[in-house]
């Protein structure tokens, strides 16, 4: 394998394990919000894609390391949401 492939097997990896993050803890989590405020301003449609983005970009760069988020997933949805709500 060469050193080219094995970048591009490890962006794909990285690019695939950072939509599955999105649609298992992001997703989840801004329903959560949504239930606790309904006006928060990270559920307006500037503040969902800036969102979004970030924490997509975030988790594209964490590349293995969503492994444990998925496996804590509970836990970090948890704190992801009292961090968002300010508690």
């Amino acid at each position: 394998m060469t050193l080219d492939q094995f970048i591009m097997y490890y962006v794909l990896f990285s690019l695939s394990g950072s939509v599955v993050v999105m649609l298992q803890i992001f997703a989840p989590a801004i329903q959560i919000v949504r239930a606790y405020d309904p006006y928060h301003p990270i559920l307006t449609y500037p503040g969902m894609i800036m969102s979004g983005i970030a924490f997509m970009a975030f988790s594209a760069t964490t590349g293995p390391l969503q492994l444990l988020v998925l496996y804590y997933r509970d836990t970090f949805i948890k704190s992801f949401v009292e961090g968002l709500l300010g508690r």
